[in-house]
């Protein structure tokens, strides 16, 4: 994210729709804006390359907002004059009828400064200073304070339709931070911000060809239309031949160039050096045309409020899934996040360096940044400090996805191999002196040369220096299908404070750390804090090992999901890491020698590293703090934990797992438990089971939610699939008792639970779905339609509503007629509860025997248990750890979640001036850093909002219960 807008303060919950059309309302616009650049890393402030490419991805963040593929176009400015002697000309000045933009970076400071220039190189690999330019890999790009686009002489942008309800019409508006930061525009004013008032406007349907509008032609160019025509309404009708040759003629341009629209794709007009992807794309063009006569048709039907509009949206919703928009989307996405990386980087470091310039100036003066906390336009200059930090989580989300889409970097697979690479090269370049301890935690300790060199020759040990340290930590290893945000804000935080430190030094003589202060700054990304390896009863393994609770030896012997064995797969860990030292891409304080054993015995021990004075930033509950209007809290209490493994053995077991869930629903809504947490991650069949083919009825049932972390979601806020397709199991079974009697041989069968994700226990699912079918010899067709009304009328009505109003704020993903089942006679289900009060903690699970020994003479099933975790309540205050709850949106544990740039710029500049205040102390005797942080935050954040009860658990809570023992 390269772009400050008008800062804002919250995202919207929902984009409101028109019912009829489907299309967002007018009214949404702002809120769609600030969705787009909150979620997106765009280029924003290079403004001469890669709008085609800025284009897909703003494309495809509006289909994730469920904004259909219909309603979006792409639209294509170019210049008025494409004849070979214009394309000849280079100067934008010979040109009359020149597309020429403001230059956002040359309002940013000095492309040619020599710091800045030195800090690119270290950024980018091919940096070269030229007159009144830099080059940057394939990109020049100009100091000029007005630019134009000399190679494509056009302008790619967004176009998105909406309903305008005030009066009554369909409006389209450009979507393009790069020419108008404030928000989304009309299509008209593209002349005036690209100050060429007759420059052609071409609009695309997605996949479609570019066409001329006559709604956006200007006066001269309606009479040369009409001249060779004899009509405007003519162009709309003539074919695609008769088109281009006319789009030609009216701007000289020659076949084959890239004024010749024949030789245009859906994306842009120019043409790549990549002739295979560009034949590829050319190729692919034309099918969206077909979109276009139904649009229209929607539009006049909604316009004049016509019947169809249902009948026309069908239409719409199948020819986008006919052309397989969403997957080609997502690859146009993918290959243009590529392309614009350098772009991307380049561009960072510029605003990154203009605001790092702004501190210098300030400290010099005297002024205390934490003021810049208070107002969020006040901030807007030092938003450099959270742009490069976004781009650390990025880079690590990009790294952490697999083929299929998915985020998944759990410990020690591909993914976390490769995301520890990077967050090691990200410490390297902040320099910081990394160590890699006995359980595969990755420290980053800010250490002169000098000192590096005494612990390499062991006359000192490194515990010396950590005696007197702040810890910035979190983790950088996922959940199966998670976020880029969770853990990673705390370790690239770190990270990001502690180069920050480094470059006011380096490239401006700052100097933030007194030198006669002890004091370290160190990072740490500890290992498996999502406990993809569990057993020997270690919580969090990479903090418990720092924290003295687990020996390495013992952290060895875990075991994950496939069977694998923790020790096995660090050796495979530390030969990557070898081997990538060894190639130059990463730098150890520590060489890695040898093989098996050995390598692990070169690395430190965990303990070394254990300090109390700890600071660690995370997302959680951000509806919360969303409601609160409040960017970031302390923790004070942590809750306590339990979590247990049930198996359900008899013919019953996957309903009563169900019905479990149910009854944990319920007594979460009672007190003393409704603010507790009670979340089932997990529900499997095991073992084989008995498949019934073609029973008299069957439905499946398939609910979608909002995957989340359990300790993090309020019950309030939760939707939660897992208890829906447990209520419709419900209605189904009560059906059933009710209608007992008119049935013969009557057999209800309840199979083929699935609960997605379903790999973690301390996750909210975000789909569920239950088959359910009946066995009996009068049953007939009517009975089952029956059946499925109620369902569909539970699913679609009550199930719908939030929780606080009574249903589980949960959707229809599809309740439709199946012809088998397959159901399982012994099934587990995991349940994870948190809770701050351990008096109220133990009577939640005295409360859960009640259920389970109900639920063993209600369904006639025996239910066995075992004891995965349990840990107590925990209070951050008195031991002094910093736990910093900072403001979020789309769930934890999701592909959605996210945080403001403004958030993040905020987070960034408290951690500054908190290493600022004790980087000039002697040591830290005496210091609590909970009492230093929350002297820095602004009083009214404080007043707003008692410290936080935080429901995850969290490397903190180790260290903390480290520092009372």
């Amino acid at each position: 994210m390269l772009f400050y807008s008008e800062p804002i303060d919250g995202l919207p919950a929902r984009i409101a729709k028109d019912a009829s059309s489907g299309l967002p309302l007018l009214t949404e616009q702002t809120a769609i804006f600030e969705i787009l650049l909150t979620y997106l890393s765009l280029p924003y402030s290079v403004a001469e390359y890669g709008c085609g490419k800025k284009a897909s991805l703003i494309i495809e963040q509006l289909t994730d907002m469920k904004i259909p593929a219909w309603a979006i176009q792409r639209g294509i400015a170019i210049e008025r004059d494409m004849s070979p002697a214009a394309l000849n000309q280079i100067d934008m000045h010979q040109r009359p009828y020149a597309i020429s933009v403001n230059n956002p970076l040359a309002q940013l400071g000095d492309l040619l400064d020599p710091n800045l220039r030195k800090m690119l190189s270290c950024v980018v690999e091919d940096v070269q200073p030229m007159q009144k330019m830099i080059k940057v890999g394939q990109y020049a790009l100009h100091h000029e304070n007005v630019i134009q686009f000399v190679k494509a002489r056009s302008h790619v942008f967004t176009v998105l339709l909406f309903w305008d309800s005030e009066h009554q019409c369909v409006v389209e508006r450009v979507i393009d931070p790069t020419l108008e930061p404030a928000g989304p525009f009309p299509i008209a004013a593209l002349r005036n911000k690209l100050n060429a008032p007759e420059c052609f406007l071409l609009t695309a349907c997605l996949l479609g060809n570019f066409r001329l509008r006559s709604t956006y032609l200007t006066h001269e160019q309606q009479k040369e239309i009409i001249d060779n025509l004899g009509s405007l309404e003519k162009l709309q009708e003539i074919g695609r031949d008769e088109h281009n040759r006319l789009f030609r003629t009216l701007t000289g341009a020659e076949p084959g160039s890239v004024g010749d629209p024949d030789f245009w794709s859906y994306i842009n007009n120019f043409h790549d050096a990549d002739e295979q992807y560009q034949n590829e794309k050319l190729q692919m063009t034309g099918p969206g045309d077909e979109i276009r006569p139904h649009l229209l048709a929607l539009v006049e039907a909604r316009e004049n409020h016509l019947y169809t509009t249902g009948m026309i949206r069908t239409e719409l919703d199948s020819i986008v899934t006919r052309l397989q928009l969403e997957s080609i989307l997502a690859n146009d996405a993918f290959l243009a996040e590529q392309a614009l990386e350098a772009l991307a980087d380049c561009a960072i470091t510029i605003v990154y360096f203009n605001s790092l310039q702004y501190m210098a100036e300030r400290i010099k003066k005297g002024e205390k940044l934490q003021d810049y906390l208070r107002n969020i336009v006040m901030n807007s200059p030092l938003r450099g400090i959270g742009v490069r930090q976004r781009r650390r989580i990025d880079k690590l989300g990009v790294i952490a996805t697999r083929e299929d889409g998915q985020i998944d970097a759990r410990a020690f697979n591909p993914q976390f191999q490769n995301c520890a690479i990077e967050t090691i090269r990200q410490m390297n370049k902040a320099r910081l002196s990394v160590f890699i301890d006995q359980v595969g935690n990755i420290h980053g300790v800010r250490l002169t040369d000098a000192e590096r060199t005494t612990i390499q020759r062991k006359q000192v040990e490194i515990k010396e220096f950590i005696r007197h340290g702040v810890n910035h930590f979190s983790h950088i290893d996922t959940v199966k299908d998670g976020g880029k945000f969770d853990g990673r804000l705390g370790v690239t935080g770190g990270i990001e404070t502690a180069e920050l430190i480094a470059d006011l030094e380096e490239y401006f003589g700052v100097e933030v750390q007194h030198e006669e202060s002890s004091v370290r700054l160190v990072v740490t990304a500890f290992n498996n804090e999502e406990m993809t390896f569990t057993g020997e009863g270690v919580s969090m393994s990479g903090s418990a090992a720092v924290a003295g609770f687990a020996a390495p030896s013992t952290v060895h012997n875990m075991i994950n999901q496939e069977g694998e064995r923790y020790g096995d797969k660090f050796v495979d860990f530390l030969t990557g890491l070898k081997s990538a030292c060894e190639s130059g891409e990463i730098r150890l304080a520590h060489e890695l020698k040898g093989n098996g054993k050995g390598l692990i015995n070169s690395c430190a021990a965990p303990t070394d590293f254990f300090t109390k004075h700890t600071f660690e930033r995370h997302i959680e509950q951000g509806p919360v703090l969303d409601r609160a209007r409040i960017p970031m809290i302390t923790v004070g209490t942590i809750m306590g934990i339990h979590q247990r493994d049930f198996f359900f053995d008899g013919q019953l077991a996957e309903q009563a797992a169900l019905e479990m869930n149910c009854r944990l629903r319920e007594l979460n809504q009672q007190a003393p438990f409704m603010n507790s947490r009670f979340t089932v991650g997990i529900i499997e069949p095991i073992g084989e089971r008995t498949r019934h083919a073609n029973p008299d009825f069957a439905v499946r049932c398939e609910l979608e939610g909002e995957m989340n972390h359990a300790g993090a979601t309020a019950l309030a806020d939760r939707r939660d699939p897992g208890v829906g397709i447990g209520k419709l199991t419900r209605i189904f079974h009560n059906w059933i008792t009710a209608h007992a009697n008119q049935f013969n041989g009557l057999q209800a069968i309840i199979g083929d639970v699935e609960i997605k994700p379903g790999t973690n226990r301390n996750v909210i699912p975000g789909k569920a779905a239950i088959t359910l079918a009946v066995r009996a010899e009068n049953f007939n067709p009517d009975q089952g339609d029956e059946i499925l009304r109620i369902l569909l009328a539970a699913a679609a009505g009550k199930l719908t509503a939030s929780v606080s109003a009574g249903g589980e704020g949960v959707t229809v993903g599809r309740i439709e007629p199946v012809s088998y089942v397959k159901n399982a006679s012994l099934v587990r289900l995991s349940l994870d509860i948190r809770e701050a009060d351990a008096t109220v903690l133990g009577q939640a699970q005295r409360s859960l025997d009640k259920i389970v020994t109900a639920l063993e003479n209600d369904l006639k099933v025996k239910i066995r248990y075992e004891v995965k975790q349990q840990l107590s309540p925990s209070q951050l205050v008195d031991s002094g750890q910093v736990l910093m709850m900072e403001r979020s949106y789309g769930g934890s544990h999701n592909p959605n979640e996210t945080e403001m740039m403004v958030d993040l710029t905020r987070g960034n500049l408290l951690a500054f001036v908190v290493m600022q205040d004790v980087l000039q102390r002697k040591d830290l005797n005496g210091v609590n850093l909970v009492d230093i942080t929350e002297q820095k935050m602004p009083a009214e954040w404080l007043l707003k909002m008692d410290r936080f009860v935080s429901g995850a658990l969290h490397d903190t809570c180790n260290i903390a219960a480290a520092c009372k023992s």
